[in-house]
């Protein structure tokens, strides 16, 4: 949020894991949902940790073609 990412708001110590897993509604539909919600572009926390979800194709291919050397520590 502070770095203008907009994502669902993560609960303390869970973060989105929870809401990522829900067996009722599985973890394809809920990042669709976000997709609508939020964007192509968002965040969302496993635990504490902070996580980018690119779901533009574009943006993608920019990430792990064109600019690969600044994201190549990062996990997939």
């Amino acid at each position: 949020k502070d770095l203008g990412v907009s994502g669902p708001k993560p609960l303390p110590f869970f973060g989105n894991i929870t809401q990522m897993f829900d067996k009722r509604v599985g973890i394809y539909s809920t990042i669709s949902q976000w997709q609508k919600t939020y964007g192509r572009l968002f965040g969302v926390y496993l635990f504490r940790k902070p996580v980018l979800i690119i779901t533009d194709p574009d943006v993608v291919k920019e990430v792990f073609v064109k600019n690969f050397s600044n994201f190549s520590d990062r996990h997939l």
